[in-house]
């Protein structure tokens, strides 16, 4: 399928057009983080030109809202519903039109766990807010660092202790992660981790083990998110019209779905073989050559 047809586009934003090889900009309370919104100007203005085009523009991201929102609100890339949590939630002007929400099983199991594993510490998204524990990690720290440095009334940051309750906020979860390696307490073991990974059987989720964390998701892919789009958006949206950009795990059902998906250099082979284009990494602009050179020029 050829890229003239390309009329939509939707782009991971961590490793595919904001790097993470940048050094950490920001201190806080110890911990060291990046700038989460710094998109080089020539992706910023490779977006802007695709919108002039008449091509529409979104962003499909793992993150949470408020960490997508401050960078909706100082540019004028994108013009899609923004789809969040790995395809749980999309919103459109800053209101969530969209959520799938985690299965109450996998919720009650999960908070028996933080009853009985009283050093864990964890973040969980709902599409109105995040929740912290007052057990510390890199994570939770983050999230109050995003909190005070981009306020917003609307998706606020508030704290809970799960191991006190017996049930959660009408259980409208999207996302839980599970740090292994708390600030200041025992790290969890081996087998005190696969507790949290064994949740994958207590309910219709997604659950990732990374280095220092397990991440548990609702069944969903942000292929599934644009598929809401196109279903209550626009449904111009096909897969022969929309290009995918992506560098990780998490993109591959986007790769697999559109006929015109494109891996950036940096992800790894077994991603990026699933992809119909190849783009120079993330740190060399790559998103911003590949529009450039397959959607602007004449």
């Amino acid at each position: 399928m050829s890229l003239i047809n390309t009329k939509f586009v939707y782009t991971d934003l961590d490793d595919t057009i904001i790097t993470s090889k940048k050094e950490s900009k920001f201190l806080y309370k110890g911990q060291r983080y990046k700038d989460l919104f710094d998109v080089p100007a020539e992706v910023v203005e490779a977006f802007q030109k695709l919108i002039k085009k008449g091509i529409y523009t979104g962003i499909a991201t793992g993150r949470d809202y408020r960490k997508v929102y401050p960078l909706l609100a100082s540019t004028d890339m994108f013009n899609l519903p923004t789809i969040t949590d790995d395809g749980a939630c999309v919103f459109i002007n800053n209101k969530c039109v969209k959520a799938t929400f985690i299965d109450r099983s996998v919720i009650n199991r999960f908070i028996k766990l933080a009853k009985k594993f009283k050093n864990i510490s964890y973040t969980i998204n709902t599409p109105y807010g995040v929740y912290v524990s007052k057990n510390k990690s890199w994570w939770t720290l983050q999230d109050e660092f995003i909190n005070e440095k981009y306020p917003n009334e609307m998706f606020k940051l508030r704290y809970v202790d799960l191991s006190k309750v017996t049930n959660f906020y009408n259980d409208q979860i999207t996302a839980m992660t599970i740090s292994t390696k708390p600030i200041a307490l025992k790290p969890l073991t081996q087998r005190e981790t696969d507790f949290f990974i064994d949740l994958s059987n207590y309910g219709n989720v997604r659950v990732t083990k990374y280095k220092q964390d397990v991440v548990i998701r609702p069944n969903e892919s942000k292929a599934s998110g644009i598929f809401w789009v196109k279903n209550n958006f626009n449904n111009k949206i096909t897969k022969d019209n929309t290009i995918c950009f992506g560098d990780n795990h998490n993109d591959v059902d986007m790769f697999k779905w559109s006929n015109l998906s494109v891996a950036v250099n940096n992800a790894k082979d077994v991603y990026k073989s699933f992809a119909k284009y190849l783009a120079d990494d993330c740190q060399n602009f790559g998103v911003a050559k590949f529009i450039n050179q397959h959607l602007l020029e004449d």
